[in-house]
């Protein structure tokens, strides 16, 4: 009986770090193009293209240090994950709406060159960035001056 304790609760203690394989942290419609983030295992994947074809898919880790996570509060909560790749940044954004005063949701995507905003995506209906699949990852936190908002 000791021993069967002890396996669940090694079990029960390892389940927290690792989210299971493929679930949804960030999915949104830009019209023709979509942008997604998936955890896999320790990796965030970030793909953004057409349905049937990435364009581009980045694996963020925290062991390559080009993954980096932003929460703040405005009239909602904001959450950002920035993937990086070579000098370009790739943020995906949900800021809540507060309809206490008026305040709409917001998310989507923002492209970056170095610091300079290249390209900016409003997702179709607003999608919340889930960071319940890597709250417990030791991301870097990002500086205010990547804040997509």
């Amino acid at each position: 009986m000791k021993v069967l304790v002890s396996v669940l609760a090694m079990l029960a203690a390892g389940a927290g770090h690792r989210p299971p394989d493929n679930q949804d942290v960030f999915k949104c419609s830009l019209g023709a193009k979509q942008v997604e983030v998936t955890a896999a295992g320790d990796q965030l994947v970030y793909r953004f293209g057409t349905k049937s074809r990435a364009e581009l898919t980045i694996a963020g880790s925290v062991a390559r240090r080009n993954l980096f996570y932003r929460s703040a509060r405005f009239a909602g909560i904001e959450h950002q994950l920035r993937f990086t790749n070579g000098r370009f940044s790739y943020v995906v954004f949900s800021l809540a709406g507060n309809p206490g005063v008026g305040a709409r949701g917001v998310s989507g995507l923002t492209v970056f060159d170095g610091q300079r905003t290249v390209s900016e995506f409003t997702c179709r209906r607003w999608t919340e960035l889930n960071p319940s699949a890597f709250e417990s990852w030791p991301i870097a936190e990002d500086g205010e001056d990547w804040s997509a908002i």
